[in-house]
């Protein structure tokens, strides 16, 4: 399973890395991008099965990011938003993105292991 985690804040990184890590995620199978573009540029090079996505980052955020990727793939990754932000509203608009899941902040080992578990059974 090869996984990207897309976020502006360093220690937000660190911590989803190490949770990857420790619910057995090999490290050689988690890339990181810091902003959505960066996301977007590695998706175009390679294939990824589970995107955790944050959803306010400089220069493309989560959601255009989201559209980005989905559009330009012709098999689509799983994608999961990371977000503090918790209103319905929000939510619906991050679905009708094509998120397939919303992960609140601060983000849990549990939360990882559901997100982990969506991947695997599309």
């Amino acid at each position: 399973m090869h996984l990207l985690v897309a976020d502006d804040n360093e220690i937000n990184l660190r911590v989803a890395c190490a949770y990857l890590k420790a619910l057995g995620i090999p490290a050689e199978s988690i890339h990181t991008a810091s902003n959505g573009r960066e996301a977007t540029e590695l998706c175009d090079q390679q294939d990824f099965d589970l995107i955790f996505m944050d959803i306010q980052m400089p220069e493309v955020d989560g959601i255009e990011a989201t559209r980005q990727i989905l559009k330009n793939k012709e098999i689509k990754p799983a994608i999961v938003a990371l977000t503090a932000n918790t209103s319905e509203e929000a939510e619906r608009e991050y679905r009708k993105a094509g998120m397939q899941m919303v992960l609140h902040k601060p983000v849990n080992k549990s939360a990882f292991m559901s997100a982990l578990k969506l991947a695997q059974t599309t």
